[in-house]
Order: C-alpha cells, then sequence, then structure tokens
C-alpha cells in the first residue's frame, strides 16, 4: 500500500499519510525476517493506523497545533517507534535521500550531492538535516550512542560515494564520525551547548594517543647514537669547507654520510633553525642537500609533489575552487588565475583558502601554553603570507629576512622580482636560495619543516597536512575532518 492508495480511501492528511507510510516500510523490512507473522502484523497495524488516522482528522485540536520544522519535515519519532522499532545501528536504517528530500532545506543539498561537489556550505547544511533527523529518531536524543552515529556516517558514504574518503588506511566514512570525533560528533556537541547543566550528561573522557607528523618538535625517533671520530670530522670538514666544483660530490657524499649524526643531535638537543645553519651551513649554500636529507627521513616521497600535482589534479582544485562561490576565493582566482605562469601558485592558495585556519584562541589552556606567544588569529586571506609573500625587484632578501614581522615564526616562501622571479626560503633571519619555479621552491619550503623538525604555522596548519597526505603521500599524519572532505571533493569532481 502506497501513499496513493491511502489518499484514495480517504486519508487527506499529509502527516497521517507518511507516518503510515513509514510504518508499512518498516513492516515490509521486517518480514524478510519472519515471513510467518508478517502478513497478520501489517493487518493489525494497518488497521490500527486507520482508527488513529480517523481519531486525528476528526479532532480539532491537530489541525489547530503548530508544528516545528523538524515536525513537518520527518514523522513522528514515537509513533514510528512504537510501530517499527529500530536501533539505528545499521547503515541500512537511514534511507539520506528520503531524510534530504523531507527537509525544507534538503534541495539544493541534494543537488550539490547529485552534482558530485558539496561546498562547505551545502556540506553543513547536510550535517545539520542528518544530525536532527538522528535526535529524533535515535531514542537518545542529543548522545546517540557511537554505534548509531557511525552507522548514519557509514550510510551517507554507501548511498552517495562521492562522499566517501579514498585516501590510503581510511574506510572512507572517518571524517563524518570515528572514534568521537567528526562532523557528527563536533554538531552533536554545539548543539548540546545550549543545554542547561542538568540536561547535559557527562561521558568518560577516552585519552586520545599522542600522534605527531614527523615535522613536529615533539618527534623523537629512536635511533643508534654516533659520534665515532670518522663523523665528527666529515662533520667539520663540512663546515670549513666552502662549495666548488672540485669539492661539490665529496660534500655530498659527507652531508649522506653524517645524516644520521645530524639527526640525532637535531631531535636530541632541539636547536633552533638558525643554529642548525651555523652548525651546518652547506645546507644553505647548497640547498640540494635538504632533498638528500628529507629523502633520508622519507624515503621514496622526495618526488611525489610533482608526480601527484598533475593538470587534471589542478583542474579539479580549480573546478572544487569555483563551486565554493566564496567571494574571497573568487577575488584571489581573479587576480592570479589569468596567468599561465602563476597557475602553481592559484592551486596553492585555493587549497589553502578552502581549508580553515585553526581557531586556537577557543582551544583549552595547555593548548594555548604551547603556542608562541607572537602568534594571533588571522583571516584567511591573512594566512596566505604564512605561505609565500611578495618583496619588490631591488628589495634585499637578507635586510627583508632580519626585518620581517614577529609573527612569521616558522618558514616560508619569499617571492622577488616581476616576470623573472627568485624564490627564497625565510628560516629565522636567513635566507635561503631555492630557484626560480614556484613549485620546486615549495617543495623544498615543505621539506625544510621535516629537515629542520619544526611544526608547520598554526595558521596554515590544515593546508600543509592536505599537502603531506593527499600529495606526499606521508605516512602517520593526523588528518581532519575537514581536511578528508577536501579529499573527497577533489576526488569526486570532474572538471569541464
Amino acid at each position: 500500500m502506497e501513499e496513493g492508495d491511502l489518499k484514495e480511501i480517504g486519508i487527506t492528511s499529509f502527516g497521517v499519510r507518511r507516518r503510515m507510510s513509514m510504518a508499512i516500510k518498516g513492516l515490509r523490512a521486517r518480514s524478510a525476517c519472519d515471513n510467518n507473522n508478517s502478513v497478520e502484523d501489517s493487518e493489525q497495524v494497518v488497521s490500527s493506523l486507520n482508527n488513529t488516522s480517523v481519531m486525528s482528522m476528526d479532532s480539532p485540536s491537530s489541525a489547530s497545533t503548530p508544528r516545528s520544522e523538524a515536525s513537518t519535515s520527518r514523522p513522528s519519532s514515537r509513533m514510528a517507534n512504537q510501530i517499527c522499532p529500530t536501533t539505528f545501528t545499521s547503515p541500512h536504517d537511514y534511507d539520506i535521500k528520503d531524510i534530504i528530500e523531507q527537509h525544507v532545506n534538503g534541495a539544493p543539498v541534494l543537488e550539490d550531492l547529485e552534482r558530485g561537489i558539496l561546498p562547505a556550505s551545502s556540506r553543513r547544511e547536510l550535517i545539520r538535516i542528518l544530525v536532527l533527523y538522528l535526535i529524533e529518531n535515535g531514542g537518545k536524543g542529543k548522545y546517540p550512542t557511537g554505534p548509531q552515529k557511525e552507522a548514519l556516517a557509514k550510510a551517507m558514504v554507501i548511498q552517495f560515494p562521492c562522499l566517501k574518503d579514498d585516501s590510503a588506511f581510511s574506510e572512507g566514512h572517518e571524517h563524518f564520525y570515528c572514534n568521537g570525533h567528526g562532523y557528527i560528533e563536533y554538531r552533536l556537541k554545539t548543539l548540546r551547548c545550549s543545554d542547561s547543566s542538568t540536561q547535559k550528561k557527562r561521558t568518560v573522557s577516552v585519552k586520545r594517543k599522542l600522534c605527531h607528523e614527523p615535522g613536529s618538535t615533539k618527534q623523537r625517533d629512536v635511533v643508534v647514537m654516533e659520534d665515532s671520530e670518522d663523523i665528527q670530522t666529515k662533520v667539520n670538514w663540512l663546515k670549513l669547507t666552502s662549495p666548488s666544483k672540485e669539492n661539490l660530490v665529496k660534500i655530498r657524499d659527507y652531508a649522506a654520510s653524517t645524516h644520521n649524526h645530524r639527526r640525532q643531535w637535531i631531535l636530541r638537543e632541539e636547536p633552533t633553525m638558525s643554529e642548525i645553519l651555523e652548525a651546518y651551513p652547506r645546507l644553505r649554500d647548497l640547498p640540494e642537500l635538504i632533498n638528500l636529507d628529507f629523502e633520508a627521513i622519507c624515503p621514496d616521497k622526495g618526488v611525489n609533489l610533482f608526480t601527484n600535482m598533475t593538470h587534471e589534479f589542478k583542474a579539479r582544485v580549480m573546478e572544487v575552487a569555483k563551486a565554493q562561490k566564496n567571494t574571497v576565493i573568487d577575488s584571489m582566482l581573479q587576480k592570479h588565475g589569468k596567468d599561465e605562469d602563476n597557475e602553481d601558485l592559484c592551486v596553492l592558495y585555493a587549497l589553502s583558502l578552502m581549508l580553515p585556519t585553526t581557531n586556537y584562541q577557543k582551544g583549552k589552556r595547555s593548548k594555548l601554553a604551547s603556542m608562541p606567544k607572537q602568534t594571533k588569529s588571522v583571516s584567511r586571506v591573512e594566512s596566505l603570507s604564512y605561505i609565500c609573500q611578495d618583496a619588490n625587484t631591488c628589495a634585499d632578501v637578507d635586510i627583508f629576512a632580519q626585518e620581517k614581522g614577529k609573527n612569521y615564526v616558522q618558514p616560508f616562501l619569499l617571492s622577488v622580482g616581476g616576470e623573472s622571479r627568485n624564490f627564497y626560503i625565510i628560516v629565522d633571519d636567513v635566507a635561503i636560495p631555492a630557484g626560480s619555479k614556484l613549485l620546486e621552491a615549495f617543495d623544498r619550503l615543505f621539506k625544510v619543516f621535516y629537515v629542520f623538525n619544526v611544526k608547520f604555522p598554526i595558521q596554515v596548519e590544515s593546508f600543509y597536512q592536505f599537502i603531506s597526505s593527499n600529495l606526499y603521500r606521508l605516512d602517520g599524519v593526523t588528518i581532519r575532518p575537514q581536511v578528508r572532505s577536501l579529499m573527497t571533493s577533489l576526488n569526486g569532481c570532474k572538471p569541464n
């Protein structure tokens, strides 16, 4: 029996027809498990619902009672649970498309899902709709169980594959919910903020296992100490010998043989970047040695940026960026997107603008205590200066490095010149040459964070998470839900 049949037998109220239709669907699902009793149960429930519908149509109070947005967009959870009780712990318990269609704001979201590109605004509305449905129908209010939230997350990526995260070591739904994290959990926490202290439930906090990224100053590699006389002799020779064509091969050989010694010292003593360059000045004179050290730290990953930054990938980034309908992104594309020489810069800026800056001012005290005193909250446009800055042709890069703002603690790129540009990596008050091509310069900048063992700038931390996991394909990188969402949007995009 469908909704049209119910209308023909005289049930004109949409809400009553909808509840009866949902109940019949539930009984049909249960009949697959219990064929013997399904016919009898259906007759009993339909009979009881017919009586209920007649009473509802005859009762004047039902027509005059105002209904909320949630109640008009989906069936009553009390009626549904009484007729067809379900635990909502299986992805099959959720009809994502039907839930979206029944919501007053669901049409634009469904259009974006079917198109395969989900802007941030549509993603937020999607989470609001589904979390509201889970709260009203899950039976646990604003505190649904972990299996319920995980089942909803899995249903989303199963029924709409464009939402699935295809990155390695992932089931595809983790950015929506996984072990107390993800968009679903974040939305629930936001809704609970409005509850009084008596309404809030205290859950047992799970201590997260600390997982530090390879570029973090907290990293502690287990290495064998090397302080032999031969190694120390090579270190001293590297420090005192200026590079030339005659000794270039020997410098590379000595740099490779002293890598473990250098790495141990950096991890053990935690020197500043200036102290590292003072002890190993060849890292400044011959920046290619940075590539050698990175290859020793992350084997077979050194060329991944150039391998994965394909024309197809750039086209997808541009397509997804335009779909965001963000004035900041649009103005950036208009400024840098016209010149083909700026294509790589435009792609990097677009990726950064599509990811949120870290709002550390609202974090916990322990997190704030670990932040540099100079850091401050910045907008997405301002955050681009933590990736690359421009200087005029006649600028002295050494003076620029010494007089840069106090907020720029971590390394960043400096572009000098007009059409024929040269790039430098600003490390503390030192400028390291990085070549004349942006992508090569950015590749060297990224590797500096790992070789010098410094943290990424917190203002663009999500941006560097994306670069680490999606372009360099490094292992053990902590990936935020926003980064995973951008990955899924790019994977599902089909550029024109």
